[in-house]
């Protein structure tokens, strides 16, 4: 049949240094009630903020962007794949990802998402 496999789907374990370009995520919404009287909300679902790298991300699901710079709406931007950060280490400010492609990461940059891996045995 032509849509055979004809290699095993294996997963990669690379090691992502956090600096220069740590994962990024949408900014949160800012309520009505705390803003000052006579002032509107901000649309922020596409503004970025970087995130902090801590034992938090253990988990968590990261788009890579295939933006080419941090210039380019890395929301709108289509994702090369996904990658489940396996491990952080805080001391080498290095997180340990699992991917479904070997080294080199086509792109650098990774949006977090709200979504965590959950393995059901």
């Amino acid at each position: 049949p032509p849509h055979t496999l004809t290699t095993p789907l294996t997963l990669h374990t690379l090691h992502h240094t956090h600096s220069p370009l740590p994962p990024h995520t949408t900014a949160p919404a800012v309520p009505e009630s705390a803003l000052p009287l006579g002032m509107e909300r901000e649309d922020g679902s596409t503004q970025l903020v970087p995130v902090e790298p801590s034992k938090d991300l253990v988990y968590s699901i990261l788009s890579l962007s295939m933006a080419t710079s941090q210039e380019e709406n890395l929301c709108t931007v289509s994702s090369a794949g996904f990658l489940c950060v396996n491990s952080v280490d805080m001391e080498k400010q290095t997180m340990s990802v699992l991917s479904p492609a070997p080294r080199p990461l086509p792109r650098k940059f990774l949006l977090l998402s709200e979504v965590k891996f959950m393995d059901i045995k």
